[in-house]
């Protein structure tokens, strides 16, 4: 199942093997780099969501799923989507 996936640092170091933007080993990260890695590779490799200036909200079930798997310390905020503001032409 994807939520045992999504707590195996096994699966994330394949998946941050790929991401541009990881700079250390998964063991290493803070739960929020984690979570960032998930939202990535959900929106990339299952929603198809890539490209410059291309974004969208994830599944509410699916961001609680990572939040679950890799929780904040106690009574920290979790930073909530914004969507994108610019020009729409």
């Amino acid at each position: 199942s994807y939520f045992s996936s999504i707590q195996s640092e096994e699966f994330m170091s394949g998946i941050a093997d790929r991401c541009y933007f990881v700079d250390k080993d998964v063991r290493e990260m803070p739960p929020n780099q984690k979570r960032n890695l998930l939202y990535w590779w959900f929106s990339t490799d299952v929603y198809f969501v890539s490209g410059k200036g291309n974004r969208a909200e994830l599944p509410d079930c699916l961001v609680c799923a990572i939040r679950v798997a890799h929780p904040n310390e106690k009574g920290k905020s979790y930073q909530q989507y914004e969507a994108k503001k610019g020009k729409r032409s």
